[in-house]
């Protein structure tokens, strides 16, 4: 039974990074596949084997995206904190079609790399 518990971990690992990678993920874990016990991965269950809720799932990958965005916005304010209260004086100053244009340009910039992270 250790043993069933063990590859249904390992398969849930191989599906979660063969769902969300592209082509080249794949062929280097196909390798990896039959590197350990020589299968081949269309032998890998192609669901998730856990049960567990696509909900949670979701919930969980939108928690991780957004601590890395905190992450990546807060990265300034603390590696140079002096340059960030001259910079926010500066956006302070600038018109607002200005920071209305910037921000269509983040979001569309934004979209850009979801739909490339998507791909595949």
């Amino acid at each position: 039974m250790a043993r069933r518990a063990s590859f249904i971990r390992y398969a849930n690992v191989i599906y979660s990074l063969r769902s969300c990678q592209g082509p080249a993920m794949q062929a280097s874990m196909a390798h990896f596949v039959r590197g350990n016990d020589g299968r081949s991965p269309a032998d890998i269950p192609k669901g998730p084997l856990t049960g567990r809720n696509p909900k949670q799932e979701t919930m969980k990958f939108f928690l991780c995206v957004l601590g890395m965005v905190l992450i990546l916005e807060g990265m300034p304010y603390f590696a140079v904190p002096e340059k960030m209260k001259t910079w926010v004086e500066k956006i302070l100053e600038m018109p607002e079609a200005s920071l209305r244009a910037m921000g269509f340009v983040m979001m569309l910039a934004g979209l850009f790399l979801v739909f490339l992270g998507n791909r595949g």
